[in-house]
């Protein structure tokens, strides 16, 4: 942690902020690294906070945006059982929601597919991964695929942590910062075989 969280002057998130980089505006590389070995098998014992050498797991999470970590002397002693090693896992890196997605009912060969994608994550997408979209019928099976131009990387985290270092307001404050993004394409269903939406249950 930084000075301003009872932390020391070479941690980590102390550097960032001595150096300006803690403010992940539009963060392109990742970050990443490994817990000092001492605490590597008591890092997610109290998690969501810390205890003894271990600092607050889910601020250090949130105040670096950290994607992954290498834990090489503790890993072997986790249980992938553990609920909190589960928690702090998952906590990592982005985590992509659609809450919304449309599309044209009927086509005359083209017909338009919109989605909204947001992060509730701590970090990007860093990688240009390429989004496919996909047509079943029925029985489930996939019958047409299309690919996408659509930039996984723009859609950033919706939410960031505030360094208390900002005068943002009480420890933990969450500021906006991403916001969801909307992509559409137009496509050509050619080559298709003609099928029909499933009947509404009565009522809805």
């Amino acid at each position: 942690m930084p000075r301003s969280m009872n932390g020391w002057d070479d941690a980590f998130t102390q550097i960032m902020l001595d150096n300006g980089t803690e403010k992940p505006l539009g963060r392109r590389t990742p970050s990443a690294g490994r817990p000092v070995p001492e605490i590597q098998g008591s890092l997610y014992a109290n998690y969501p906070a810390g205890g003894g050498q271990v600092d607050d797991v889910l601020a250090a999470t949130e105040l670096t945006h950290i994607s992954w970590m290498i834990n090489q002397t503790g890993a072997g002693g986790y249980s992938p059982a553990d609920p909190k090693v589960a928690a702090g896992v998952r906590k990592m890196g982005y985590n992509l929601h659609i809450p919304q997605a449309n599309f044209n009912a009927s086509n005359g060969g083209t017909f338009k597919v919109g989605v909204t994608v947001q992060n509730d994550g701590v970090a990007p997408f860093y990688y240009p991964w390429k989004f496919v979209l996909g047509l079943r019928d029925s029985s489930g099976s996939v019958v047409k695929t299309w690919d996408t131009d659509w930039d996984i990387r723009t859609v950033q985290p919706l939410k960031i942590r505030a360094f208390p270092d900002w005068n943002a307001g009480a420890d933990p404050t969450y500021l906006d910062f991403g916001r969801p993004v909307n992509f559409s394409a137009n496509l050509n269903a050619a080559g298709v075989p003609a099928g029909k939406l499933p009947a509404r249950p009565p009522g809805a």
